[in-house]
């Protein structure tokens, strides 16, 4: 599966790469289709590959290997309209359950789906605090996406 890291230039990504010693802001799902698999403010959503390049920053594509994606991207859009978690950059000074099935932070609920698709990206005793920049140091190839790209992009 396709992981996309994001980053930009305004003041929210910008605080979330301050507080989590991120590269990236945002991490979300590129779907065989098309479409790209998010939490983000308010809730859990499934956009076009193209509307979610022209909402965030540059974007670099990383993939990874996933047993079974098709588990992974059903338990993903099971969870469509959930709400995105505000809380969780709070939570980074203090222990914070990671497993809350009522609302989702974006790097969380993208190991989720990895997990529910049978390759889990990260030990469960780490999955408290699941940032961007922990995906991104995975090994893995990495290709930048180009603005207004509309197709599944190749990978380096």
């Amino acid at each position: 599966m396709i992981v996309l890291h994001s980053r930009s230039a305004t003041i929210p990504s910008a605080t979330v790469r301050f507080m989590t010693w991120s590269e990236f802001s945002h991490v979300a799902v590129l779907t065989p289709s098309g479409t790209v698999l998010e939490a983000v403010f308010p809730r859990v959503r499934e956009v076009p590959l193209i509307q979610y390049l022209a909402e965030q920053g540059e974007t670099w594509a990383v993939d990874r290997p996933c047993a079974d994606p098709v588990a992974a991207l059903a338990w993903g859009r099971s969870q469509i309209g959930k709400r995105y978690d505000l809380l969780a950059l709070v939570g980074v000074a203090v222990h914070r359950d990671w497993h809350r099935d009522d609302r989702w932070f974006c790097s969380e609920f993208m190991a989720a789906m990895f997990e529910k698709g049978g390759s889990p990206l990260f030990r469960a005793g780490a999955l408290d605090h699941v940032f961007p920049q922990h995906s991104w140091l995975l090994h893995g190839p990495a290709a930048l996406v180009p603005k207004g790209s509309v197709r599944f992009p190749v990978m380096a």
